[in-house]
């Protein structure tokens, strides 16, 4: 497979309609509703990007994030960190 993934370590963020956005990515961000935001908490380099569930109303909305990348063929693998607190709670 022959692909670049765009802003790979989250480092470059753009301000876009008053809302920081990653280079490369696209989200579901929007005014009064930003569920994916610059992290300090990152594995390498300065920043990382953060996805949570932050929307008003009665109904949540998850945070998406996706890029789209032209391949020539599908990865044999891909690596990825993942920080997610676990709440323990004993019966």
């Amino acid at each position: 497979m022959h692909a670049q993934i765009p802003n790979p370590s989250f480092e470059n963020w753009t301000l876009v309609n008053g809302i920081l956005e990653p280079d490369g990515w696209q989200t579901n961000n929007a005014v009064g509703s930003i569920s994916v935001s610059r992290d300090s908490l990152s594995r390498l380099g300065n920043y990382a990007m953060r996805i949570t569930n932050n929307s008003p109303g009665i109904e949540p909305e998850e945070g998406i994030a996706f890029m789209r990348l032209a391949a020539s063929g599908l990865p044999d693998t891909l690596y990825f960190f993942v920080h997610y607190p676990i709440v323990y709670t004993p019966n």
